[in-house]
């Protein structure tokens, strides 16, 4: 809106001399509350907050209070910005013109009045938050105007119709862009530029973010999320051919799958190398109920462990934005740590490399699981010449164990070992004792490293996550074990004797809960229809066929079929479950 707003002196004086009181319209109070004090009216239609005739008085002006100015300042000083919203109660019949309604809101500051009340016959040009009246498909509608970070302080805002409309509330919020699609009050939220109602309710420009929110992760500040609502799916397809919403953020591509009971999505803007862009759905936007970009909680900000600054509180995500982060918005430099949404205490780590995931984890890979070390405590000149895993899973009471047994022998821990401990304390993984102990407290973690090649990442992805559902979810435990107790005996041989030769993994054949775990994992890591290949190509190895040849050869002759079948039944139940499939762990996926 380029020109200027225009308040005639004919009409302050109109309202001066036939209003009388001229304290009584430029001084006097609004039917409008705001943090406990009404607002003080500047016109004649701020005191009742309606436009009733446009005609005559278009526009409807308040001035905030001293202690309301001072609320504004406190949500703007307390890292989540601040936004002033007002809800607008439309007429319960309107015109049934075609004609446009324009609506107008903006803000008002200290120089647009030239003494404590009364305004200067000019306003400058500045943003506005557009709506046309007539395309309201409720009774009530909210606005949000989100200030500027660091910004000029409002001192009051103004609203100008052409038909009648009140202002029925007017509240202070934490800043917000985006809109929420209500049957019964829909929201709008714009950032400093101001913006267009649109109630096609597919799409929306997140561009003003930068100036409301942090832009990059530092000790000091963190980038926001946005949260997108999704309506309930009755009917979510197949695996091969799962319903779904198409999305564009910026230059990038989504497919967000649906699944039952997920209604909610959080998408960080740090996932992404435009964060803030315009986001739009390009197929089945009436899925989308919200999306809301808003900040994150000041308690994701690195802080200080084993003399650095580092995550110790997850950001949550849907995995599979995670291969594809942009690595310069960690928020460290070892890794970035994440809480996987679908499964909210299973903690994802990604790490640089693998020597700092072998600095994690390798010492805690023997303790926990390698056949031989296992319940013992290996030095350091040992962890540094061993290779653990190039990922890991470990659940909540085999980490208390070994942070007991340290702390119990006064084992000397290395950094990266304490920061893990740091992690998981902080998230209530494991939980410290009065003697110095750690209790198993609730939750799991796993992990990858940038250092696999990609098509291996989402491979290791997957296996490690199956762990974490394993790990967290009872119900998906006694599924596996029916399976494994019914499994085909020398094809569950095979898989065993596999594990026992293989330097790299050393597993503890006697560890129920593990075979179990393992077994369902070596199924699900990859998807149906490569799983026959995958252990077709093992049991094909030399080393494998030297160590296995009769097991090897009926896992051959069988085409490896027992394999997919017990594939295909734990992804159809994953898939009924929570939407996952074999071989992938995430319902939100780049294109």
């Amino acid at each position: 809106m380029k020109q200027k707003i225009i308040v005639t002196v004919v009409i302050l004086f109109f309202v001066l001399t036939v209003g009388g009181l001229a304290f009584a319209v430029f001084n006097t109070t609004s039917q409008l509350m705001l943090n406990g004090e009404h607002l003080i009216a500047v016109n004649a239609p701020a005191r009742s907050a309606r436009i009733d005739n446009p005609n005559k008085h278009a526009y409807a002006y308040f001035r905030f209070t001293e202690n309301q100015k001072n609320f504004i300042s406190h949500m703007q000083e307390q890292g989540n910005g601040a936004a002033v919203q007002i809800t607008l109660a439309l007429p319960a019949k309107k015109n049934v013109s075609h004609a446009a309604m324009p609506f107008a809101f903006g803000l008002l500051y200290d120089e647009d009045f030239k003494d404590g009340y009364h305004l200067k016959s000019e306003i400058v040009t500045r943003p506005l938050i557009h709506a046309d009246l007539a395309l309201v498909p409720t009774s009530q509608l909210s606005l949000a105007y989100s200030l500027l970070k660091d910004g000029q302080r409002p001192c009051g805002f103004f609203v100008y119709g052409t038909t009648e409309v009140s202002v029925h509330e007017v509240l202070v919020t934490e800043a917000k862009l985006g809109w929420y699609r209500s049957d019964v009050v829909p929201l709008f939220a714009f950032g400093p530029s101001g913006g267009t109602v649109d109630f096609d309710f597919s799409s929306f420009d997140f561009s003003d973010g930068k100036q409301i929110f942090s832009s990059q992760n530092t000790r000091f500040s963190i980038m926001p999320k946005v949260v997108v609502n999704l309506r309930e799916a009755t009917d979510i397809g197949t695996a091969e051919h799962q319903a779904s919403i198409s999305a564009k953020y910026g230059t990038e591509g989504m497919l967000i799958r649906l699944a039952k009971n997920q209604r909610e999505l959080t998408l960080q803007t740090s996932a992404f190398t435009q964060p803030f862009s315009t986001m739009v759905f390009t197929t089945h936007s009436d899925m989308v109920l919200s999306m809301l970009m808003s900040a994150n909680k000041m308690d994701l900000l690195p802080r200080e462990a084993g003399g650095s600054y580092l995550a110790l509180t997850p950001l949550k995500t849907d995995l599979g934005l995670v291969p594809g982060w942009p690595q310069q918005n960690w928020r460290c430099h070892d890794y970035e740590l994440y809480q996987w949404s679908l499964f909210p205490e299973v903690l994802f780590f990604d790490f640089v490399d693998y020597k700092i995931q072998n600095q994690f984890f390798t010492r805690l890979a023997f303790f926990v699981e390698k056949e031989g070390y296992k319940g013992t405590l290996v030095d350091n000149g040992f962890i540094e010449t061993k290779h653990g895993y190039n990922a890991h899973d470990y659940r909540a009471v085999d980490l208390a164990a070994f942070f007991s047994c340290a702390a119990k022998t006064n084992f000397k821990l290395n950094r990266n070992e304490l920061v893990l401990r740091d992690i998981l304390v902080t998230n209530g993984v494991i939980v410290p004792q009065s003697d110095g102990t750690y209790g198993e407290g609730h939750g799991a973690i796993v992990s990858i490293s940038r250092e696999s090649a990609g098509y291996l990442r989402f491979m290791l992805m997957a296996h490690e996550c199956w762990h974490g559902i394993y790990f967290t979810t009872e119900s998906f435990r006694e599924v596996v074990a029916d399976l494994y107790n019914s499994f085909d005996e020398k094809s569950m041989l095979f898989l065993k004797k596999y594990w026992e030769k293989q330097p790299s993994l050393a597993y503890d054949l006697s560890n129920e809960y593990l075979m179990q775990n393992e077994f369902m994992a070596y199924l699900l890591q990859q998807p149906v229809s490569a799983t026959a290949e995958w252990f077709l190509t093992h049991a094909r190895w030399n080393s494998v066929q030297h160590d296995l040849p009769n097991l090897a050869n009926y896992v051959i002759e069988h085409n490896a079929s027992f394999f997919t079948e017990a594939c295909q039944k734990l992804s159809d139940y994953a898939f009924a479950t929570w939407g996952l499939a074999a071989g992938r762990v995430f319902l939100v996926s780049r294109r």
